[in-house]
């Protein structure tokens, strides 16, 4: 190769670069860096080193091939070629943006968010993201003017409805990069209500899937959206996503037309469309199967002074679900006359369910005991109300006392405590209701006497 080769190169390298898209020209700009500008000196000073050969030679000032048998000029030049072409291939792929670049980069940033470039923001945001997580030595200036950028993006409703239809993934690790910020929380919070209240969003067609698969119903690969908030480390983003689902039912049941299928009675409760298909059937499995999760993590969420997350299920489901309930026609033969009443049954169910598998895990005690008050104000709101016929407070009561047997065994006081509040307000209240019976199942039950007499203290 001579010097009309090794410039041909470069012009090659240059024109490839002016032909790139406007997001990895910005990409690659900010990775362009002290190891490029040596290679650009060393490249400059062969090609001088082969224009002044003859002079080189004279004092003897040749290298490498002044010493090394059958290099040349043309070798030189060639290796050169070679070892830029490559350098750049490598650094551009797989390099990354220096420290220093922060603030460049955000300006770059700025200006294809104004030009409404979205797609190659996206791109810049995407290579760039891991670089932007990463701020164990990054200085307060560098995260305040990142912080700054961050706030102008998710202001932007363009780019945020563009982004969380495109790539929900990036959304979300940029939601976290400065996840307490006002900005922050509000758009994960949309963006939760949004994908909670679209029955084609992928967060509920990722549930619909984890609820047909196999138990363990862990998210994996085949439900990356899930998975995501299920592994979400801080606590205020989890606490969130439970707030959410609550508020979605909410407004669900504030609905009419709603609430007029809600208490029209199921053929079958396995195969009724309303029931494993309607958003209020998914939301349930999903924050049960969420308190399922946090309690393999030995963990029951709650955020600063807030309720904890099974509050939610009690305040935001349970309640609201009760008060839609109507007492129905006797007419009526199906095991549930209602499919409120199925999701009431469900509720409570599944609560208990999640108390028995409590009693034996490494929760705190101050976690077990809110969970214990929590599923023991959700027995007591359920008979208050008095809507519900006594074969179906005689399944309740059934539930109660294996509660109360699984707390009875580790945890007697607590056990004690459950069947107090099952039958008041709150524990120094007066009792409103007497859970004796005679019925021989219900007696037979294991601790069923102790509970009984728990429960009239």
């Amino acid at each position: 190769m001579d010097i009309s080769g090794f410039l041909t190169l470069v012009a090659v390298i240059l024109t490839g670069f002016s032909l790139l898209s406007i997001g990895k020209k910005v990409t690659y700009v900010h990775r362009f860096g002290f190891i490029h500008l040596m290679a650009f000196a060393l490249g400059m000073c062969t090609v001088l080193s082969c224009l002044f050969y003859d002079t080189l030679a004279a004092h003897n000032l040749l290298l490498p091939y002044y010493f090394i048998e059958g290099f040349n000029e043309d070798d030189l030049l060639l290796l050169a070629s070679l070892s830029m072409f490559v350098l750049f291939i490598i650094s551009t792929l797989y390099g990354s943006t220096p420290e220093h670049r922060l603030e460049s980069l955000c300006n770059s940033v700025d200006e294809l968010l104004k030009s409404n470039a979205l797609g190659d923001l996206v791109y810049v945001l995407s290579e760039n993201i891991t670089y932007f997580e990463v701020d164990s030595s990054r200085s307060e200036r560098d995260k305040k003017i990142l912080s700054i950028t961050m706030i102008r993006l998710l202001l932007s409703q363009r780019f945020t409805d563009y982004i969380s239809e495109m790539n929900y993934q990036l959304y979300l690790r940029l939601l976290k990069l400065d996840c307490h910020s006002e900005v922050s929380t509000r758009k994960f919070n949309e963006f939760l209500r949004k994908q909670l209240s679209d029955r084609n969003s992928s967060l509920l067609w990722e549930t619909k899937l984890l609820r047909e698969a196999c138990s363990p119903r862990v998210p994996n690969n085949h439900t990356p959206l899930l998975k995501s908030l299920y592994h979400e480390e801080d606590t205020k983003l989890r606490y969130s996503f439970y707030q959410q689902i609550g508020y979605c039912i909410q407004e669900y049941l504030k609905e009419n037309s709603a609430l007029d299928v809600l208490q029209t009675a199921p053929d079958n409760v396995i195969t009724d469309d309303i029931i494993n298909n309607s958003l209020i059937g998914l939301h349930i499995f999903l924050v049960f199967n969420l308190l399922k999760s946090d309690l393999k993590r030995c963990t029951i969420v709650r955020y600063e002074n807030d309720a904890r997350a099974p509050y939610i299920v009690l305040k935001s489901i349970l309640l609201p679900l009760v008060n839609a309930k109507t007492v129905p026609s006797s007419t009526i033969e199906q095991e549930f006359k209602s499919r409120v009443d199925f999701f009431i049954y469900e509720v409570i169910k599944s609560l208990g369910g999640l108390l028995r598998k409590a009693a034996s895990s490494k929760i705190t005690t101050g976690e077990l005991l809110d969970l214990t008050e929590c599923v023991a104000s959700a027995h007591f709101y359920v008979r208050k109300s008095k809507k519900f016929k006594d074969k179906d407070l005689q399944y309740m009561l059934e539930d109660a006392i294996d509660v109360y047997s699984a707390l009875k065994d580790e945890h007697p006081k607590i056990a004690t405590k459950f069947a107090v509040l099952t039958t008041r307000l709150h524990q120094n209240s007066k009792r409103e209701f007497d859970l004796s019976t005679s019925d021989f199942e219900i007696m037979k039950l294991k601790e069923s006497a102790n509970f009984i007499k728990d429960s009239l203290t």
